[in-house]
């Protein structure tokens, strides 16, 4: 959701809000929910809070981002989301004023892709596959954790069996020449994340974290 200057009267329409100029209108909240009816357990989050015109700056995920995870074989259900957005990215009249997902394509047709690891309790770094997504990706983390159609970050033969963070590292998207660049060489983009897990009647979710 985004916050807009509020219409009082039947002649004003809903415009974007002017960030330069100070404002004492309520902003709009939010939160999510996912619920899972097989163990009764849900999980959920804050909504992203974002300007209308303004993203992280994309040097903070130099060093990862990473995403915590229980033990991935105790995990009755798994969903991890990553979201990429960038600057005047928006639909209809807030096309220029608001963010959205990342519109342009690599040649593999993915819109960022990422180098993926997996860093255990004891520190000890795995290299996986990369993972790639839309604007918008639903996995799951390990198979079988998640929808039918949902493809597990962790591929079968990795063999993880403690609690750890999975480091996603030189994210990259295309730039305005069509080729692949760094996430945010070209216009101001970020990279958001969260796990939603189940273990039993229990549920959690927990967000990326920008690495030391």
């Amino acid at each position: 959701m985004t916050a807009y200057e509020s219409a009082r009267d039947a002649g004003d329409t809903c415009g974007p809000r002017d960030p330069s100029a100070a404002t004492t209108e309520r902003a709009l909240i939010g939160a999510w929910t996912i619920a899972d009816p097989t163990s009764q357990a849900a999980y959920g989050s804050d909504a992203i809070g974002v300007a209308p015109d303004t993203l992280p700056d994309p040097a903070l995920l130099e060093s990862g981002l990473w995403i915590p995870t229980f033990n991935p074989e105790s995990l009755e259900r798994s969903v991890v989301i990553l979201i990429g957005l960038e600057t005047m990215a928006g639909t209809g009249p807030f096309a220029d004023a608001e963010p959205g997902p990342i519109a342009s394509a690599l040649p593999n047709g993915a819109h960022v892709c990422c180098e993926l690891g997996f860093v255990d309790t004891l520190e000890n770094r795995i290299s996986l596959p990369s993972v790639c997504f839309a604007g918008v990706g639903f996995g799951t983390m390990t198979p079988g954790r998640g929808s039918p159609d949902d493809i597990a970050v962790l591929p079968p033969s990795a063999t993880i069996t403690t609690s750890g963070v999975l480091e996603l590292t030189s994210c990259m998207t295309a730039g305005d020449d069509g080729q692949p660049a760094a996430l945010g060489r070209d216009r101001p983009q970020f990279l958001f994340a969260f796990h939603g897990q189940v273990v039993g009647p229990y549920g959690a979710a927990l967000s990326g974290k920008y690495a030391p």
